[in-house]
């Protein structure tokens, strides 16, 4: 928005508040939700008379929430093998080489596996280390 039209929308506000105040200025932002909201149904209505599927919106908070709820799930599992670790919130710079010398101090290490993201070649953040 330039420096003319933000003038110009001040003097219109200037305007609406004489003659109804907030009310005017509260109906015209409900009148402006209503109008996107027709919008986003006459786009959703397109999308199904051509066949494609109801367009997902993307909610963060609700990703989080998920994730949290994923966590606490696997923090809840029971170990099926007596013998192996997890490790967790390792960063992307130690190598099962480095994570077995560490481990060593706390017994015979057999297996140490760090699973990769395939994506972006880097660990997955977590390790699992079998002791003997």
């Amino acid at each position: 928005m330039d420096f003319k039209e933000k003038m110009m929308a001040a003097a219109e506000e200037k305007r609406l508040a004489n003659v109804g105040g907030n009310a005017v200025t509260e109906l015209q932002k409900q009148l402006q939700a209503h109008d996107e909201g027709v919008r986003l149904q006459d786009q959703e209505k397109k999308r199904a008379e051509m066949g494609l599927a109801p367009k997902k919106t993307f909610n963060i908070h609700d990703k989080l929430k998920a994730l949290k709820e994923k966590a606490a799930e696997e923090d809840q599992k029971q170990v099926e093998d007596p013998y192996t670790v997890k490790i967790r919130k390792l960063t992307n710079e130690v190598t099962e080489k480095e994570l077995t010398t560490i481990m060593l101090q706390f017994g015979e290490v057999t297996r140490v596996k760090i699973p990769m993201d395939e994506k972006t070649n880097r660990n997955k953040g977590f390790a699992f280390v079998t002791y003997k």
